[in-house]
């Protein structure tokens, strides 16, 4: 919630910073259809759409350290709770891919996915108590305005992917992988996620027993981004998503994240 960051700034007479938490929960259903095509006996051909999901999180908003006046020029912290929901969207998608199998020993395989992230538009948070809510009351909120927006603005984004696998011998596969990721963060870039392009490059492994039918994968990959992601975050109005919230002044957070990433994984299997 930015406007936190205003009301530090008014109460310099607290030792602490507001600090606020939101929980919710939903359960939401959405579909996925696929088709496989055999091209030929070492070519196939794949798709796979998935339609968009909407959710309602519904829980509560929790503000603690917020400054209440208690006499002319002194602050007391306090905490405040109010029911609240979340509305959140999560984008359809549609993925091709393609295998094909070089020789008995490689095969190459390479996907893309577009994923319509542009329904976020900004993450809100709105009350289910009125304006009677301990933190409405605080904040002065009335109406259908959100206790707390944060304007997102993502963008929809493509991911291609290319890989190889090497069966060495009936027993042992090795494999590897790279994947060009477009990050959905555009201009609104915030230090909830602070995100820019980014590549995947992953190596793994395949030991199966075709007598047995235990088959053991291992996999390692590290997550590399394009730049590192400069904030420069405001506070901007709900109903003008675009325009800086005038309550907030020119009150902005600024900084620079370094960010990599890397995972290992160990899958072990059985067929029957």
């Amino acid at each position: 919630m930015p406007r936190l960051a205003y009301w530090q700034k008014t109460t310099k007479r607290l030792t602490g910073a507001p600090y606020s938490d939101v929980n919710g929960d939903d359960i939401a259903v959405n579909f996925r259809v696929g088709f496989l095509s055999e091209l030929s006996d070492s070519t196939q051909f794949g798709l796979t759409a998935q339609t968009g999901t909407e959710f309602e999180l519904k829980g509560d908003a929790e503000i603690s350290g917020f400054p209440k006046q208690q006499t002319p020029g002194v602050f007391v912290p306090i905490t405040m709770k109010e029911a609240a929901s979340v509305p959140l969207a999560i984008p359809e998608s549609i993925t091709v891919g393609a295998r094909h199998q070089l020789n008995n020993s490689v095969t190459v395989l390479a996907g893309a996915t577009y994923a319509r992230w542009s329904r976020f538009e900004g993450l809100d948070v709105f009350s289910t108590e009125g304006d009677g809510g301990q933190i409405s009351q605080a904040l002065g909120r009335t109406g259908d305005k959100p206790l707390s927006h944060v304007t997102e603005k993502w963008q929809n984004t493509w991911q291609f992917n290319v890989g190889g696998i090497w069966q060495a011998t009936p027993a042992w596969a090795f494999k590897a992988g790279y994947a060009w990721d477009e990050s959905p963060v555009g201009e609104f870039v915030t230090a909830r996620v602070p995100s820019s392009d980014r590549h995947w490059l992953t190596l793994g492994t395949q030991w199966k027993d075709a007598q047995s039918g235990w088959t053991v994968d291992a996999a390692v990959g590290t997550l590399l981004f394009t730049d590192d992601p400069k904030i420069n975050e405001f506070v901007y109005q709900y109903d003008s998503p675009s325009q800086k919230d005038p309550a907030a002044r020119d009150l902005n957070y600024k900084g620079e994240y370094e960010l990599d990433a890397w995972s290992a994984s160990v899958q072990v299997s059985k067929a029957f």
